[in-house]
């Protein structure tokens, strides 16, 4: 029989209410960083981490948590800039 808590889980879907604290993040969750990114899957993330990509913070052994913010800064490390023709 499954143990009862006296915490709630949140409904599938929702995102997370944004911190109370001054100065702290929003943090999110693979699939909240997925949907926030619109990305098809959470594997693209999954490989960010691996390559070291994108920063994250690490809350236990599996529990990994990003700021929006911060990732989206890292990933604007990867764009490339167009470049213009000259006029002759």
């Amino acid at each position: 029989m499954p143990r009862k808590t006296k915490f709630s889980k949140p409904a599938p879907g929702s995102v997370a209410a944004p911190s109370q604290g001054i100065g702290t993040p929003d943090l999110l969750n693979k699939q909240e960083l997925k949907n926030a990114l619109n990305l098809s899957s959470v594997r693209i993330i999954d490989e960010w981490v691996r390559r070291r990509m994108i920063s994250f913070y690490r809350l236990g052994h599996r529990t990994l948590k990003f700021s929006l913010a911060q990732v989206l800064e890292d990933l604007g490390r990867f764009e490339v800039k167009a470049v213009g023709r000259k006029n002759k």
